[in-house]
Parts: C-alpha cells; structure tokens; sequence
C-alpha cells in the first residue's frame, strides 16, 4: 500500500499541470469566502481578475496569488467551497502583473510593478515559513529594472527586461536571456535598444492556463474578451479557431490545455476541443522572433560601425603614405635635376655662391641657406651618383669651396 502511495505520488508529479480539468467554479461563493478575511486587497477586481491568478494543483485544488499581492490562498472546490490562506505575509504592492508560475512542483512570482516602481526579482513560496523568499540569481543585470516578458520551458525561465535610466554603459535598453531554473543563473542571448512597444511584450497579468509547451492568455476589453495561445518554444501567439469570439470564461465556462490539446468548456457544459495545429490557427504574431531580429541587427550595427571605423582608419594610413611618397618623390625628382645641373662642374671645384646657385637655395635667407645646404649635400652624396665634398680655402680657413666628383 505504503508503495503505490509513493507511485501514485511519483506519477502526479511526473504529469504536471497540463493534465489537469479545471472544476467548475461557482466564483460567487469563492468571493464570499475570500471576503471573510476582510482585506480589500484581496478582492479588489476579483470577479474580472479571479482567473489570471490561480494554478491548479489537480482537478481539484488550485492556488490563488491575489494580483499586486503577497498573499497566497489554497482553494478546494467539491461539493462546497474552502479557502485555506496559505501565506502570513501582508500586501507588498509591488507585484503587480509579475508572472506566476509552478516549476517542479514550487510556486514562483517574478517581476511585477506597483508603487511607483518596478520589481524583476524571483520570488519562491515557502510552504513551511508561510512565506515568499526573494531568490538570488547568478549573472543577473544589477541595474535590471523591469520585467517585460517571461515564460518558464524545460526549466529555463525565458525573460525580456529592461535597463534603468541610470545605464552609464549606454550599451542597450533591452536584454533578453535565460535563466536556469536549477542552478538559478542568468545567461545572456543579446540586447538591442529600443523603444518600448506592446510588440515586445507578453501578458503575464492575462495567463488564465499553461501547459509544458503552450499558454492561454486573455486580453479583456469592457466589451468583450479576446483569447490567444502562446508558443514557449517558438516564441509565438497564436490565434486557434476553437477561442475565436467566445465569450468570457466566467468559471462554468472555462478554457484549459492538455499536452498539445486545447479545451474549451462553455456555460451550457459541452466541451469542445482541437489539436494547437496549423489546421487550426488562423493568425499567428511572432514575438521571439521580434526580439531575435533585433538583437541581430544590434550585431549588425555595432560591425558596420567597427568595419566603417577601421576602412576610415585605413584610407587615412594610404593617404598619409601616399603623401608620403608623394613628397619622396618630388624631392627626388627635384633632387635629380639638381645634380643635372652639377654634373656639367663634375671633376670642379666651385665656390659657395656657386654652389647655393646651382642647388637653386641662394634666394633664401642666410640661416635657411646654411641648413638647406647641409641636408642637400647629404642627400646628394646618400643617393651616389655625384659626391659633394667641402674643402677649406688655403688663402681664408674661414671659408669653404666645394669639390664635385
């Protein structure tokens, strides 16, 4: 007996939520026994928010985290209603629209918002203290300031955040990575910049189900309410036609998954169900790919710049090279018809006044002269087709002649 206890037990934990056929709830009797612990946190938008916040355990025993809250309950629906609250925490108010979810049979709430401020930590309820701990992940932006998207699937928590004004790196506005839910690290995909839009973002206040693979969301206008699928591994919303234009589930009414199926429970009882297929999807939006694609042109950007940056860099080096030989060329070109010019007194001495003539510098000033001589006369020599030498005059040792060979 003390064995199949322990199978059975094995077997719950094993199907996971996915398997499970919501009840049909009377959620006016579930108000009337939440109003008991008089707490208008608690029912504050109830009837219209009472189905975005609740994960079953089974068929029939679900948890209920008032949205914005701490507080977390354990409703049995059978014959009667019971609601055992579970949490001895108070309202925090920071946890507005997080994302609640169940992870190998443990609750979690990440992110939320709520007065006047962002929350992005991973919350973990603690059956035992009664309480939710705050968990720390490894590698995760410390200036990590919002929680856009997120969506647990084989164990890693999918998330899209946003960077706080105070970003001084400048780097980007948006971080999508993922976060393993075993070791509890953060492991970065990309970033991209970007102003936010609804396109990048996914309905953690609007989940109503979720299976190992997909989530029902809904959107909910005053007139009517608009349900879609989300694909975890694809990143995509899907819209199935079994959910187009049915009413708002109101708890008779329901809207559940099993595996790949999707169900949907009308007020009348009768159940319909399709496969979440091609056959069955008559639009589609993908947003993964929304973020892929900006990351990648992010990679692209930042290369063009690099490849911009360095093609600049080298054709200013061609043209100072190019200049450069520019200017060795001319000054041997010049230097050629200087010596032209000296090969006719080859074999001569000459004087100074001659010299400077010959090398075309006599117009210049006496001490631009003296140092334009100098280098020319080295020059000449280095290049070897003529030689300069200077020779001290025998009849005034203070002045020069200058022998060409």
């Amino acid at each position: 007996m003390k064995y199949y206890i322990l199978l059975s037990s094995f077997l719950f934990n094993l199907q996971g939520f996915s398997k499970i056929t919501p009840p049909k709830i009377d959620l006016k009797e579930v108000i009337i026994k939440l109003k008991e612990f008089n707490d208008p946190t608690i029912t504050r938008n109830l009837e219209a928010d009472f189905f975005k916040n609740i994960i079953f355990q089974n068929d029939s025993i679900a948890y209920f985290n008032p949205n914005g809250t701490l507080h977390l309950f354990k409703i049995k629906f059978d014959s009667t209603v019971s609601v055992e609250k579970l949490s001895k925490g108070i309202y925090h108010g920071s946890t507005f629209n997080r994302y609640l979810f169940n992870n190998e049979n443990k609750l979690y709430s990440f992110g939320g918002e709520g007065l006047w401020a962002s929350c992005s930590k991973l919350l973990e309820f603690n059956i035992k203290n009664r309480e939710w701990f705050k968990i720390e992940i490894k590698n995760f932006p410390f200036n990590a300031s919002k929680i856009i998207s997120s969506w647990i699937i084989n164990n890693k928590l999918n998330v899209l955040l946003s960077l706080n004004g105070n970003n001084r790196s400048k780097k980007f506005n948006f971080i999508f990575g993922e976060i393993d839910m075993t070791t509890f690290s953060f492991k970065e995909i990309g970033g991209f910049n970007s102003m936010y839009s609804p396109d990048l973002s996914f309905g953690n206040k609007n989940i109503i189900g979720e299976s190992n693979r997909y989530i029902i969301y809904e959107n909910s206008t005053l007139e009517k309410c608009l349900y879609g699928i989300f694909d975890k591994k694809s990143g995509e919303r899907l819209f199935t036609n079994l959910l187009k234009d049915i009413p708002c589930i109101d708890g008779i009414s329901y809207v559940y998954l099993k595996d790949d199926t999707l169900f949907y429970r009308n007020s009348s009882n009768e159940l319909s169900s399709n496969l979440i297929n091609e056959t069955n999807i008559y639009d589609r939006y993908p947003m993964k790919e929304i973020y892929y694609d900006r990351i990648l042109e992010n990679r692209i950007y930042k290369i063009s710049a690099y490849a911009i940056g360095f093609i600049i860099l080298c054709s200013l080096i061609i043209i100072l090279i190019k200049k450069i030989n520019l200017n060795n060329y001319s000054a041997k070109e010049n230097t050629f018809e200087i010596e032209k010019r000296l090969l006719v007194n080859k074999g001569s001495t000459i004087k100074r006044e001659e010299l400077d003539e010959l090398l075309g510098i006599s117009h210049l000033s006496f001490d631009s002269i003296k140092s334009k001589r100098s280098a020319m006369i080295r020059t000449i020599n280095h290049n070897g087709r003529l030689k300069i030498d200077r020779i001290r005059k025998e009849d005034d040792k203070r002045f020069f002649k200058y022998s060409i060979n």
